[in-house]
This record gives structure tokens, sequence and C-alpha cells, in this order.
């Protein structure tokens, strides 16, 4: 492990378990032998596998994990697709295109404008926990990317 986590206690972790099939997956036609983790070639393509586990992970299609409740009011309907459109766009295109809004753009006194974009804000950080799971989502991403390093071009 690099020098930089030993010993962290607040480590975001990812791991890959291989429980079947191992030597298909590992594409080995012979019996895997715990010896064979001290062999630097065969210990990247541990590292490989894993890292490309993650990426797929990255890659899959969240709109299947969409579940709209339809038997509810309007408003919450509202909610609910307000909810997985922020999911979708992510808070910060939203963010910036409310800081661009000016009173060019909507007419109203620069109080209430600044009342609006206060309000829409707030609106948008209560319906969107993204924010943090964007930042722990980069952090493991990063963290995963300098472990790839470290073993594979080490």
């Amino acid at each position: 492990m690099p020098n930089k986590y030993v010993g962290e206690s607040n480590l975001l972790r990812y791991e890959l378990q291989l429980k079947k099939n191992v030597k298909k997956q590992l594409n080995c036609n012979k019996p895997i032998m715990a010896f064979q983790l001290y062999n630097t070639e065969f210990f990247k393509k541990l590292v490989q596998l894993w890292y490309d586990s993650f990426r797929e992970i990255k890659n899959c299609d969240w709109n299947k994990n969409i579940i709209i409740n339809y038997d509810t009011s309007p408003r919450d309907l509202i909610k609910q697709l307000a909810f997985y459109g922020l999911k979708y766009l992510g808070s910060g295109p939203i963010m910036t295109q409310i800081n661009s809004i000016d009173n060019a753009n909507i007419n109203c006194s620069r109080n209430q404008l600044a009342k609006k974009k206060y309000l829409l804000k707030n609106k948008i950080n209560f319906l969107s926990d993204s924010n943090l799971k964007t930042s722990c989502l980069q952090e493991l991403e990063f963290n995963i990317l300098i472990a790839y390093k470290y073993w594979i071009f080490s």
C-alpha cells in the first residue's frame, strides 16, 4: 500500500471478491495457489482486474434505478421528478445557471432576484444530496487511480 495511506483511518474502500470461476476470471489454466500472490506479474493481473471492475461499475446506467411513485399527489410527483432531474444533471450545472440569472432575465428588483436565487439554491441543495456523494466519488476515483498506478507502474 502506498505510504500515503498507511494508518489512514478514514479511507474509502473498494474491493473485488473473486468467489467462483477464479481461474476463468484470471485466465489461468492451473489452480491458483497462495504463493502466486507474491509473484509481481500475477499481482499486477489482480490489480488490473480490480481496476477494470471499478470502471465497469462507474459506467453503469443509473437510469435503471429510477423508482417513481405515481400513486401520490401531483406536488409529490413533481418533487420526485425534480430529484431525478437533479440526479441526472448534477446540481453543479443548475447552480451555474442560477448564478448567471440577472435582472435583465427576470423583471424584478435586485432584492427580489437575490431572494429567488437564495430560495432556489436552498431547494436544490435540499433535493439533491449529490454534493457530498460527488465529492466522495471523486475522492474514491482519485485514490483508486493512485493505487492502480502505484501497483501497475512501480
